[in-house]
């Protein structure tokens, strides 16, 4: 699949992107990061909690699909695989 970077245009280059700490999760800008990270809690905040699920998030896959532009040093991640 020949894919353009949404932001410049550049190429884009698929593979899996790993995060190996426990609780990774992205918030809206101005919401506060729960107390206990749980995959509920950063939801009821309006976050997404992305893989490893591990610990308090249970179990779940240790990498997620992503496509990297080198030319504008931007990830594109997808936090629910097809």
């Amino acid at each position: 699949m020949d894919a353009k970077c949404p932001w410049c245009g550049g190429e884009l280059e698929e593979g899996r992107y790993y995060n190996m700490t426990a609780g990774a999760h992205f918030l809206p800008a101005g919401r506060k990061k729960p107390a206990l990270l749980t995959r509920s809690s950063i939801e009821a905040k309006g976050g997404i909690a992305t893989p490893p699920f591990v610990g308090l998030l249970g179990d779940g896959p240790s990498s997620m699909r992503a496509w990297a532009c080198r030319q504008c040093k931007k990830l594109i991640l997808a936090y629910e695989e097809e």
